[in-house]
């Protein structure tokens, strides 16, 4: 509701939207939407970016990603995941894992991550791929174990966890990001003016303290950056569910 309102709203710069990940995944998901996210709004500037965790019950055999994609191998469709619904970063990302490793997985969907963490650490399913504001509770109360990240380097908050692609799937990455937009036609000047002041807010360290309780990152850069970013996922995205034939409904 709120994304569609900013779309319709004027494009005088005065009504912005804080938008995440889920603006692509939502569209690559088949849902009917009132609204285009590369036509309908204009990029101003990437906020933040997080990476995922792979994680797994701390009872799992599995004490690296190596080790469960081969136990994946070793036995196709035996190993349950579970994620935060249809079609949310959570499920796809780690479709896009699966394929990239060539395993098979089994999907299974909840209403949020709380009761899929709930069921792993029941031992109904046997792995995750959540934000780290929402697994560092559990990693640090012993009950989880971080096997890798889902972003190009080594997390700075976590950094003795390996990424995936340093566990045997080159070229992998993920991350959850946010960003602002407006209203398409906003003047270049206003989107310009927008952007100046959210680079500066990002250089403020109480902003990146901020982020960094979320296991986030400031990424200051253009609209353009950010156009660019989201066009990326959206293709990403609708290319793996229709690639890999995931259904999302």
């Amino acid at each position: 509701m709120g994304t569609s309102a900013v779309a319709k709203s004027p494009p005088d710069g005065y009504t912005i939207l804080i938008a995440s990940t889920s603006i692509s995944t939502n569209v690559s998901s088949g849902k009917k939407l009132p609204y285009d996210p590369a036509k309908d709004l204009a990029p101003i500037g990437q906020v933040g970016a997080s990476p995922l965790l792979i994680v797994v019950s701390s009872e799992s055999k599995a004490t690296t990603l190596k080790e469960l994609l081969s136990q994946a191998r070793a036995n196709p469709g035996t190993i349950n995941y579970g994620s935060g619904g249809l079609g949310v970063i959570s499920h796809l990302g780690v479709e896009l894992l699966a394929r990239g490793a060539g395993v098979q997985l089994v999907h299974v969907p909840y209403k949020g991550m709380a009761p899929a963490f709930t069921d792993m650490l029941g031992g109904s399913i046997q792995m995750l791929m959540p934000s780290p504001a929402t697994a560092t509770p559990h990693i640090a109360g012993g009950k989880v174990r971080a096997l890798a990240v889902t972003s190009a380097q080594r997390s700075q908050f976590m950094p003795n966890v390996p990424t995936v692609a340093e566990s045997g799937v080159p070229g992998f990455q993920v991350e959850f990001w946010w960003g602002l937009l407006g209203p398409s036609g906003m003047p270049q000047a206003v989107v310009k003016r927008l952007n100046e002041e959210l680079n500066w807010a990002l250089s403020q360290p109480d902003i990146r303290d901020l982020l960094a309780r979320d296991g986030a990152v400031p990424k200051p850069g253009t609209p353009e950056d950010f156009r660019k970013l989201i066009a990326f996922e959206l293709d990403r995205w609708n290319k793996l569910v229709k690639d890999a034939n995931i259904k999302t409904d």
